[in-house]
């Protein structure tokens, strides 16, 4: 063709192609019939119903608009389609931007709602019928729903398939990073191995560490703190005055714990409680004894040194104070107990009362404490009666001796 232009040609029907070819600045036309193909009956020109304008030149597509702001600008609807067998095994549209330089290269940017009768992003199936993921105007994330629930939620519906969300990655599948701290410190690591898996690298609100969380599927153990728990629940703390669980029940009428055991008639072989050191030796526990229980202490020879007998227990028991009195809460009124004080229990058992003291060994006696909600209450004295055992075990000796001695007089 050796004119630049086609302008006022008409092809005819029995043409089903038209070629063109561009040697110069590419097709652009000049004007706004010379940049529309003309579809139908109607008069070509810009804003005249069934034209479509069609932008073309060596760097641009335009598509419904005669200015296209990016390589290709669709302005209006667009369906890209393809048949049952013309794209099997095959993506019916790619989008690749082979940038290579790092943080310079993007995909796909979509740019739609802003309220929750929007819709941004929607993935079905085939037919429509089903929607795999939904992404709300007002930025909610639905993944097997197109409901999703409240504001800045993820819902999350598998229906009847076996897993809902599958997670597969060489690295921990989910991080959960709180963004108010520096550098790249995390709150939570989630990953799993083809027997585990693990909740880990934590941290305390102080900085400090945590090692893991972790749920063994082979045999079922559950450790935090830990990422080998050796029981079904393995609990473990590292940190310095800290308890390793706090088991807290906050109806006023709800209970703490329960230990049920696996037999009716327990013996001193079922252990309902038992206390170990870090090398796991025992050191005190609570085992069976048919229809009761009994507390037992370690008392091994082997373990202790300096054993003499005790002298004077009669004038140990004469320096005791049992008393009667009622608790000040107000369900214990008018409710008499028998025992003792601690301050009263310290002048003869020193290293029975548990409660600070002040340097020269002295208990405080208004001592308070911070508890875990940084409030300032009371430090409660203790005390152990078995350290009274003994002594009136030998104080019977004594006066067991002395009847003796009167009953041969």
């Amino acid at each position: 063709m050796a004119n630049d232009n086609l302008t006022s040609q008409t092809i005819a029907s029995t043409y089903n192609q038209l070629l063109i070819t561009a040697d110069t600045g590419g097709i652009t036309g000049s004007g706004s019939s010379a940049t529309q193909i003309h579809c139908g009956a109607a008069t070509a020109g810009a804003g005249n119903a069934d034209t479509t304008a069609l932008y073309l030149s060596t760097t641009r597509v335009g598509i419904g608009t005669v200015s296209p702001s990016d390589t290709l600008h669709v302005a209006g609807d667009c369906l890209i389609t393809a048949a049952d067998g013309v794209a099997d095994n095959a993506w019916v549209c790619t989008i690749q931007n082979l940038e290579s330089t790092n943080d310079r290269s993007f995909g796909l940017n979509l740019q739609a709602g802003s309220t929750s009768s929007d819709t941004s992003m929607r993935v079905q199936d085939h037919d429509g019928a089903n929607t795999h993921f939904y992404i709300r105007g007002d930025g909610n994330v639905g993944i097997g729903t197109a409901t999703p629930g409240v504001i800045n939620t993820y819902d999350i519906d598998g229906g009847s398939d076996t897993a809902f969300l599958h997670i597969k990655s060489g690295v921990p599948g989910i991080m959960l990073e709180d963004s108010t701290i520096s550098g790249s410190d995390y709150n939570v690591r989630i990953s799993a191995n083809d027997q585990n898996f693990y909740i880990e690298g934590a941290k305390y609100s102080d900085g400090t560490s945590l090692t893991a969380m972790t749920v063994e599927c082979d045999t079922g153990n559950v450790g935090i703190g830990i990422d080998a728990p050796t029981h079904m629940l393995h609990v473990s703390e590292s940190r310095d005055g800290q308890a390793a669980a706090l088991i807290d029940n906050n109806h006023a009428d709800g209970d703490g714990l329960y230990i049920q055991l696996g037999t009716d008639s327990p013996d001193s072989g079922d252990f309902w409680l038992k206390l170990l050191d870090n090398s796991g030796a025992v050191h005190g526990s609570i085992v069976g004894n048919g229809d009761n229980s009994t507390a037992t202490w370690t008392s091994d020879r082997r373990l202790k040194e300096n054993i003499i007998d005790l002298p004077d227990a009669m004038s140990m028991i004469s320096k005791i104070k049992p008393r009667t009195f009622t608790w000040k809460s107000a369900t214990s009124h008018n409710h008499i107990n028998y025992g003792f004080i601690a301050d009263e229990w310290f002048d003869v058992f020193p290293n029975s009362v548990i409660g600070q003291r002040d340097s020269d060994g002295n208990l405080i006696p208004d001592a308070m404490k911070t508890n875990l909600e940084g409030e300032e209450i009371m430090d409660r004295q203790q005390v152990s009666t078995d350290a009274v055992i003994p002594v009136l075990v030998k104080a019977v000796q004594e006066l067991s001796a002395k009847v003796t001695t009167l009953e041969n007089a």
